[in-house]
């Protein structure tokens, strides 16, 4: 709910999705962060798929928004959200999302086949990195776009902008 919460005030109701593994934090964010007036106005739903399933919902996004998944995600994962959002997206939408570049001496570039860090099934902090190149070459064999947003570095965590079309991948909206 670290992002959530702040998106959700300004959504429509029924507007926004949220994706969270761990129930049990989900649970936490919802009784301890929420406001049930905000809950019960805003109607956010939730679900707690581990496979980043976003037909789960059935709906066509606009903005889908992965802040610190990929910096934990393996390549499967990130090729499964990528097709996600190609199946699950409106034709003008965009993909936020934040990882951590992968380097060639200190970092190098994830190639386990697993989620590493705190989740459901893991109490056990840790973070991948990933090559730009090779996320670039991913979005490419889809027919998207992809932008690094260079002013956009939090917490050593740099930002993507995925688009079905070229134009939108050069339109920054912050």
């Amino acid at each position: 709910m670290r992002g959530g919460y702040w998106v959700i005030h300004f959504l429509y109701p029924g507007c926004y999705f949220g994706i969270e593994p761990a129930a049990a934090m989900l649970q936490q964010g919802i009784d301890h962060v929420m406001e049930p007036e905000v809950l019960k106005e805003r109607q956010p739903r939730f679900d707690t798929t581990d496979r980043f399933d976003l037909s789960v919902f059935g709906v066509k996004f606009d903005i889908v928004l992965a802040r610190s998944i990929w910096s934990h995600a393996s390549k499967g994962q990130i090729v499964t959200m990528l097709d996600g959002f190609l199946a699950n997206s409106s034709p003008d939408a965009f993909f936020l999302t934040s990882y951590y570049p992968a380097g060639f001496w200190k970092h190098r570039d994830y190639k386990g086949d697993g989620w590493k860090g705190r989740s459901h099934q893991s109490d056990t902090p840790g973070e991948v990195h990933h090559s730009f190149r090779w996320v670039k070459k991913q979005v490419e064999a889809r027919g998207l776009f992809v932008r690094q947003l260079p002013d956009l570095v939090f917490n050593g965590q740099h930002w993507l902008k995925i688009c079905r079309n070229q134009a939108a991948s050069v339109k920054v909206i912050f």
